[in-house]
């Protein structure tokens, strides 16, 4: 008797295996229409093609979850100090956007010493009103990093290149 149908309804956000994430538009026997949220870009899916899909319901709730890297430079507080006030101030920014309510939970992981950066995971949680901006909650978490990163004066780390010349031989 509680058991839904189907895995969406008209109106919900979902995200497919591929990476396809649309609005449901309609739901037939035979077929499903998604689209952008204004309605463009619509595509038709096969109801055992989009089931074949795995789609996820963001609707129903969702997580963004984001990488994020410092410079080695700030390695004596990358496990303590860092991703409590990157937290913060993430938190600070996503609550005045006009999904801020949706918030649920954030947090922020150090993820790995990386080849040229200390490497952050950036995990936030939210009800299914926001899933319409997932996209844009995913740009604005790392604006809000980068905005925190220039507060305290952190380096943010780029790529580096090392070049061995062939002469340079070890004898």
């Amino acid at each position: 008797m509680n058991e839904p149908w189907f895995p969406c309804q008209v109106g919900d956000y979902v995200m497919l295996s591929d990476n396809t994430f649309a609005m449901v538009n309609c739901i037939t026997l035979e077929n499903i229409l998604l689209s952008q949220a204004n309605g463009w870009m619509p595509i038709t899916y096969s109801i055992p093609d989009f089931l074949a899909a795995k789609p996820k319901n963001f609707s129903l709730g969702f997580m963004v979850i984001s990488d994020f890297g410092l410079d080695y430079k700030h390695q004596a507080q990358c496990i303590t100090v860092i991703p409590e006030i990157l937290c913060a101030g993430i938190r600070r920014g996503l609550l005045l956007e006009s999904y801020g309510s949706s918030l649920i939970d954030l947090a922020v992981h150090f993820a790995q010493a990386n080849t040229s950066s200390l490497d952050y995971k950036l995990i936030a949680s939210f009800d299914g009103t926001a899933a319409g901006e997932f996209f844009a909650i995913k740009r604005a978490m790392q604006r809000y990093a980068v905005e925190v990163c220039n507060q305290q004066q952190w380096v943010t780390p780029f790529n580096q290149l090392v070049v061995h010349n062939a002469n340079d031989r070890a004898v």
